[in-house]
């Protein structure tokens, strides 16, 4: 696979237990759970299906999930793509930084597993970083460190956030992170 999107959401789409075909003449990467076309996702992210392939729930679920899964990877994709390589004192590897604020840092770093995602606290000096926390890869772990980035950075407080099956109230003016 040339498209490094394509690769990236390929591998996020078999932690999921999705089966992929083989890349199309157009480049794209069908999706096959249980053996059956589901959908083709482009080079740019779109996802295409047709209708008699996602005729139950259970297809439309799996169809929504890949969708998501889309189109959250070609936003940490484009992201990664565009920031700059981190610099700090003892760092090696290629970690992208993706955003900094009060001192605490949101890293990406392609590997075979996929990209990986780190926040970070500054040293003192603002020379070095410390006190790693380690989200894994793909999708999941994006979502879990923009959150972990936003709490621990002071952008938002903890008791601000909720549960994934949680509403907002309005009394509770609750912020979920997506």
């Amino acid at each position: 696979m040339k498209n490094s999107y394509l690769q990236e959401l390929s591998l996020a789409l078999k932690r999921e237990g999705l089966a992929i075909g083989a890349e199309t003449e157009d480049g794209s990467l069908p999706v096959e759970p249980e053996g059956k076309p589901l959908c083709l996702v482009t080079p740019t992210g779109a996802v295409k299906h047709q209708r008699e392939d996602v005729a139950d729930d259970a297809g439309a679920q799996v169809l929504d999930r890949v969708t998501e899964l889309a189109h959250t990877v070609a936003v940490y994709m484009r992201q990664m793509g565009a920031a700059p390589f981190l610099t700090a004192s003892g760092l090696g590897g290629s970690y992208r930084l993706l955003a900094e604020f009060n001192g605490i840092v949101l890293a990406g770093r392609p590997t075979e597993y996929g990209v990986q995602f780190i926040t970070w606290a500054r040293d003192a000096d603002g020379d070095g970083v410390h006190w790693g926390h380690y989200h894994g890869f793909g999708a999941d772990s994006y979502t879990a460190a923009k959150q972990d980035f936003a709490v621990r950075s002071g952008l938002v407080p903890h008791s601000a956030l909720f549960a994934q099956k949680e509403e907002p109230s309005q009394e509770q003016g609750g912020i979920q992170l997506c």
